[in-house]
């Protein structure tokens, strides 16, 4: 009697634990970042897995007039502080997460996923492109003298969140992405943008320069913008799975 109620106590236990690591289908699920015991939502879109949320792994946190592209830096937007746990507590780190200088966040992302790079974003807005378009896009343009108009036609509509961007500019997130407009953290030491734009960083340097490329959405189109940026500026992360 004690060993089938053991038993059935053990199917049980491994039935949790399975149903928090994955959806149903294996499209959707969470997992945990161990460093912090953070809970995340992942999301399968096309043949990749990505966070269905902003990075929020906190170390230390720098207010934002602390910068410098050869030390890691964290900030929380609207923060001016250097506690931990005062940064975590605010709304803007529970809904937003955190934004990172280059420097921070090439090792930011927990063990298993990695900052993507920029041929990842742009396989993302590909699939995306195949199922819902296809859409225009001017990247391969590399005539193109300012990088703020290389970009994606309409992808940005499906990978906004339905809420929080300002301006009727939320978009339909048909892909669970869930993108946010958590603003970012410029070389002045001043925040930005939150509601209006948000950023997300690659691990990839544009060609013989000391910029990084990065992806970014507005609240006022629904273009998906490819831009380079320079290492000390703060942005969000989203991780993608090895």
């Amino acid at each position: 009697m004690i060993r089938s109620i053991c038993f059935l106590l053990l199917v049980c236990i491994q039935g949790f634990l399975i149903s928090c690591d994955k959806g149903t289908d294996d499209k959707y699920g969470t997992f945990v970042d161990l460093r912090d015991n953070h809970i995340y939502k992942w999301v399968k879109i096309g043949d990749q897995v990505w966070m269905a949320e902003n990075l929020a792994f906190l170390p230390e946190v720098s207010p934002p007039e602390g910068g410098g592209p050869n030390i890691s830096h964290y900030y929380v937007y609207g923060y001016d502080g250097f506690n931990e746990d005062e940064a975590k507590s605010t709304e803007n780190y529970k809904l937003l997460g955190v934004l990172y200088n280059q420097q921070a966040a090439l090792v930011a992302c927990p063990k298993g996923w990695h900052l993507p790079t920029d041929n990842e974003w742009r396989k993302l807005a590909e699939y995306i492109s195949e199922v819902k378009g296809p859409f225009i896009t001017n990247e391969y343009d590399e005539f193109i003298d300012d990088e703020m108009f290389i970009c994606w036609e309409s992808i940005g509509k499906y990978l906004k969140a339905t809420d929080y961007w300002k301006n009727g500019g939320s978009g339909t997130n048909d892909f669970d992405f869930s993108a946010l407009p958590g603003g970012m953290r410029y070389t002045d030491g001043h925040f930005y943008l939150i509601g209006d734009q948000g950023y997300w960083l690659s691990s990839t340097m544009r060609n013989n320069t000391y910029n990084v490329w990065s992806r970014s959405l507005r609240k006022d189109d629904s273009s998906f913008y490819k831009q380079a940026y320079l290492p000390d500026i703060g942005y969000s992360i989203r991780c993608i799975k090895d």
